[in-house]
């Protein structure tokens, strides 16, 4: 009786010792896969606003998400969240002071109706599946951030709220990231216009803060923004990374002027959102023939601002 109570203890501990790996499986319509690979950020038409949070405080994200529906998306799970930067720190428009109720009454304009919403395509697997709500349906897609809001009165454009606010340095520790950036698999399965992704990491997270080799000679101007080739260093490990800016922000706009006249590599500490390479997944669904197959490159990292 001790050995096998000695060999029970033995499988225990190795279990705990073990990275507990998440498979999520999921799918995009091909061509829309297509049209994420056309620039940096997509504009969405017929989007039905259902639902909205509350203004998130600066500790956990610092944005309102509103869920919705596209009727020009099709994808497994249909679900849709939109996700607007840094409204705990802006004021609402051609207003000078940040309030809640502002941006609470904003939301309840928009609910049940449809709108136009450009932004990042975000294709993230962090909430396929339980309980929803009408600003968190379950989805796989996200427009994050998002850049403009247009109804066909006004245009809201969000393109500057997209910075580092405060002391805020995201919710995914370094150790949570380097799981992330190392252990993701992706595979696809392209049949017909349906594209079945298949995401399997011992982690997953939103923003992290990183610190990240920049080649000055690898910025490429896209539409809506900037794509970028990096690394990031773990203890003397570096990994290659894809990286985009987005077009308004300030870390956008500011670039160039991040490696000054002369230097043409530098690293410095970044926020970043995880998002999957929609080029990525394109590519291996382009190889796919009915089989699955591997993402080469599965990653995309979607820089919000640089650390001063």
């Amino acid at each position: 009786m001790r050995y096998v109570l000695q060999f029970l203890f033995f499988i225990l501990i190795n279990s705990l010792n073990q990275e507990t790996f998440a498979q999520k499986i999921f799918s995009v319509p091909y061509d829309f896969l297509e049209k994420c690979t056309k620039g940096i950020t997509i504009r969405l038409d017929n989007v039905k606003i259902t639902g909205n949070s509350n203004v998130h405080a600066l500790e956990d994200d610092c944005e309102m998400h509103f869920g919705a529906t596209c009727d020009d998306y099709n994808g497994d799970p249909r679900g849709l969240v939109l996700e607007p930067m840094n409204l705990c720190d802006m004021p609402y428009f051609n207003k000078e002071e940040q309030s809640n109720a502002d941006w609470n009454q904003f939301a309840k304009q928009l609910k049940n109706r449809k709108v136009s919403v450009e932004g990042v395509p975000r294709i993230w697997p962090e909430h396929l599946a339980g309980k929803e709500s009408p600003s968190n349906p379950n989805h796989a897609l996200e427009i994050h951030p998002v850049t403009k809001i247009i109804t066909p009165q006004e245009t809201f454009d969000f393109s500057e709220f997209i910075y580092i606010p405060g002391e805020y340095e995201g919710g995914v520790k370094e150790e949570s990231a380097r799981k992330i950036i190392k252990t993701l698999s992706v595979m696809v399965r392209k049949e017909g216009n349906e594209v079945e992704i298949e995401f399997e990491s011992s982690r997953i997270g939103n923003f992290t803060t990183l610190q990240l080799q920049l080649e000055k000679s690898l910025i490429k101007k896209e539409a809506g923004g900037h794509s970028l080739k990096g690394s990031v260093n773990f203890t003397g490990e570096s990994v290659d990374v894809d990286c985009v800016t987005v077009e308004g922000s300030l870390v956008d706009k500011n670039l160039n002027k991040l490696f000054g006249k002369r230097r043409q590599k530098i690293k410095r500490e970044v926020l970043v959102l995880f998002s999957l390479n929609p080029s990525s997944l394109l590519e291996a669904a382009n190889r796919s023939n009915g089989q699955q197959v591997t993402v080469i490159n599965p990653l995309q990292l979607i820089i919000y601002g640089v650390s001063e």
